[in-house]
């Protein structure tokens, strides 16, 4: 569905040495072509087909950036990295919302011959795992909302900034994946039809600790000894 796709190239030929080259070209552009090869197991709605590049070129207008591979603190890589992250988190909370209005749904109108025919939605072990999802969802929420905000506040930030935008992203992965897993239990064995909406949901929650950054280069930076300077925790 791209119309615009940021590309990067190295250029060897400089005084200076290599250079990153950052710019973009159009959908439209001659050389650009799509190659449908995604077929995944989850995801499988959002599709992210093969872009294949021969002879296409982002003309000089469209160039952004200019940076030494070694580049820090630019302002343009920083803010394709932050956009990411806060887009994928909101992507991954959305999920996770759907999976816990679909378990609702499900234990609201249907009822339990355990329970004297009242609806699931009574039964203890039904009201604590809806509770757990909402006390995660609603803590994913937060955090997420408070990323979001310094980023547009503050579109360069200091490592307080990344911190929370690297952390917002494993909360949001691996705690959506909680709260679908939760949903899952309550809705029961119609979750694994295949074609149902929470066996998609399922599949797709999956994919979350597979966006970058992963999970294990996350608690890296996380538990690095600058993201536990005390810098980190005051302004």
């Amino acid at each position: 569905m791209w119309t615009i796709l940021g590309v990067h190239g190295a250029d060897t030929t400089g005084p200076d040495g290599n250079k990153i080259i950052h710019g973009f070209v159009s959908r439209d552009d001659p050389g650009v072509r799509t190659e449908e090869t995604w077929d995944t197991f989850a995801l499988r709605s959002t599709r992210s087909d093969d872009t294949v590049l021969d002879g296409a070129r982002s003309p000089a207008e469209r160039i952004i950036a200019v940076l030494s591979p070694a580049a820090s603190g630019s302002a343009y890589l920083d803010s394709v990295s932050a956009w990411a992250v806060v887009l994928t988190s909101n992507v991954y909370l959305a999920i996770a919302q759907r999976a816990l209005d679909l378990a609702v749904q499900v234990a609201s109108g249907r009822t339990s011959n355990r329970l004297d025919g009242r609806p699931r939605s009574e039964d203890p072990f039904v009201q604590a795992a809806l509770g757990a999802a909402v006390a995660e969802l609603d803590a994913i929420e937060a955090h997420l909302d408070v990323a979001a905000r310094e980023w547009t506040e503050r579109p360069i930030g200091d490592i307080q900034w990344n911190r929370r935008l690297l952390a917002v992203k494993q909360h949001a992965t691996l705690g959506a994946k909680q709260v679908v897993d939760a949903s899952l239990q309550v809705i029961g064995g119609r979750s694994l039809r295949r074609g149902s909406l929470i066996e998609r949901l399922y599949r797709d929650v999956a994919a979350g600790v597979l966006h970058n950054p992963a999970p294990d280069t996350v608690l890296r930076a996380l538990g690095s000894a600058d993201f536990l300077s005390a810098d980190s925790f005051t302004r």
